[in-house]
């Protein structure tokens, strides 16, 4: 009778156990499962990004050692050697040098058996301030007269006013919204205009992060001018500089919105002295689109000095390529400034290549 009082306690203990040994035997993590329970957080974060002296705190899903935990982290760019301190589920990882500004730092989680990345943590330093877009864009066309300005910057209540220029010079207000800033003109833009618009360096945020370097960017205005100018111009069919080898036919293509079917247009052609002048035309001219405003124009070569090679008058089916053809007789009165804007667009696309060659 002893003997049964004792049989079913036994039994009894024998399930538990059984029953917790197979509690323990489904809840060890298999796989990725450890890596994907991983989080990461910065210690000193603020909306500007991490600070310099920022550390990171580590939490998983399971108990591991830190030879465990340093074996699956991957960091990049390096943070020279670090420490990594707790034990358990909870740990805490200090840089080995200060963390750089303007960085972006990715913690990846990797599954040291198969070398495969599970997940990945990113984390910003604090940068310098900048601005991160704005309307119009730049080179934008045909832009609203009553358009504003606004400028998105990387930190919020930036005040614009003293490092802020526009080209020609336009009265007008501020706003600011948070990360937003809109300059509102005072009186609607001119049509048919060019706009250069320029942030300058040293404009600071709030909390203390400054713009390095200018910022410039220029738009086009609307107006009823506007479709019917960049319509009609005479400009060239491909790249303003082209290279020709020796022995190559020189051709070089123009194209604008009317018929110029037997219209006459004197074209010449000039050698540059060496390679530097050539050099010196190109940037020249990119300097003028880059810093054009106020009136649409296009740039014209400057061919005084040159030497000229040669010099005829020739009838456009032999030299000119025809792109759109017209009825219209809106562009009458502007086909003779148009052919010596030709004129001169011709030569200079020449003789670069000539230079070139």
């Amino acid at each position: 009778m002893k003997q049964k009082r004792w049989l079913i306690p036994a039994i009894v203990g024998v399930i538990i156990l059984a029953a917790a040994g197979a509690a323990f035997l489904l809840s060890r993590p298999t796989g990725d499962m450890v890596m994907a329970s991983v989080e990461i957080g910065a210690t000193q974060k603020t909306e500007l990004g991490l600070a310099a002296d920022s550390s990171f705190t580590i939490t998983t899903g399971w108990r591991v050692s830190q030879d465990e935990l340093r074996a699956m982290l991957d960091i990049e760019p390096d943070i020279g050697d670090y420490t990594i301190g707790g034990s358990g589920r909870t740990w805490t990882l200090v840089p080995g040098v200060p963390l750089m500004d303007n960085t972006v730092y990715t913690i990846r989680v990797i599954n040291p058996a198969t070398k495969a990345v599970v997940q990945s943590f990113a984390f910003q330093t604090k940068s310098d301030l900048a601005v991160s877009g704005v309307y119009p864009r730049d080179g934008a066309s045909y832009v609203p007269l009553e358009a504003g300005i606004e400028f998105t910057f990387n930190a919020p209540g930036v005040n614009l006013k003293d490092f802020f220029e526009i080209k020609p010079e336009t009265a007008g207000s501020f706003e600011t919204n948070d990360y937003t800033v809109i300059f509102r003109p005072a009186e609607p833009l001119s049509p048919d205009s060019i706009y250069r618009v320029t942030v300058k360096a040293g404009l600071t945020a709030p909390g203390g992060m400054s713009l390095k370097e200018d910022l410039h960017f220029s738009f086009e205005t609307t107006g009823e001018e506007a479709d019917r100018w960049d319509y009609m111009r005479l400009r060239l069919a491909g790249d303003y500089a082209e290279t020709f080898l020796p022995g190559d036919p020189l051709s070089v293509a123009l194209y604008a919105g009317d018929d110029m079917t037997g219209l006459p247009f004197d074209v010449s052609l000039h050698r540059y002295a060496d390679i530097s002048g050539f050099i010196k035309e190109q940037r020249d001219r990119d300097a003028f689109y880059a810093e054009r405003y106020g009136e649409k124009t296009d740039y014209v070569a400057n061919t005084t000095g040159l030497e000229e090679s040669f010099c005829r008058r020739t009838n456009t089916a032999a030299s000119f390529t025809r792109r759109f053809r017209t009825t219209s007789r809106r562009a009458a009165t502007s086909r003779r400034s148009r052919a010596r804007t030709g004129r001169a667009t011709s030569s200079l696309s020449r003789s670069s290549s000539r230079s070139a060659t």
